[in-house]
């Protein structure tokens, strides 16, 4: 072993071929990373791929494919979608329509929430909502998003809505 001295410390270098413990650390901290991402990756891509199997017309003898392509559309076909619209130069207007309709539904049920948390410290207002809210808590956010899609369609109102409802518990 080499001895190196440096602004009052001294530092050891191991012998050529020799691995110091923090490069042991490293290593198995690199090693349990790609282990881990590897094995996070690998799930993706294979969900992926069964959802482009599925899509297939190998299935014919089962009266077609088991996903309807019209429905549920497979990775491939979403993808050269993707850069069709983004080509055309549809895709900022798009982005906007759908960033608008998330900012209004937050900012409302922002708005909704502080106003009846602010009148739920009166005795009478906390009386009126308690049971409300504790209902509206208990139900998933999901339920919330299927009910406003059943009740509006696909009207512009309905994303709003569905964005209130799921983030303010009412």
């Amino acid at each position: 072993m080499t001895t190196t001295e440096t602004d009052n410390a001294t530092t050891e270098t191991p012998p050529a071929g020799r691995v110091t413990e923090e490069e042991l650390a490293r290593k198995a901290r690199r090693a349990e990373l790609t282990s881990r991402w590897f094995w996070r990756i690998l799930s993706y891509v294979a969900v992926l791929a069964i959802w482009e199997f599925a899509l297939l017309d190998i299935f014919s003898f089962l009266r077609g494919s088991p996903l309807d392509p019209k429905l549920l559309p497979g990775p491939s076909e979403v993808v050269a979608t993707f850069f069709e619209i983004w080509g055309e130069g549809t895709m900022p207007a798009a982005f906007q329509a759908t960033l608008t309709r998330i900012a209004v539904g937050f900012g409302l049920s922002f708005l909704i929430g502080a106003m009846i948390g602010i009148l739920m410290q009166s005795k009478w207002f906390e009386g009126f909502f308690k049971d409300a809210v504790l209902i509206s808590l208990s139900a998933p956010g999901l339920i919330w998003v299927l009910i406003t899609a059943i009740i509006f369609g696909n009207r512009p109102l309905g994303p709003a809505i569905a964005i209130i409802l799921t983030t303010f518990a009412l």
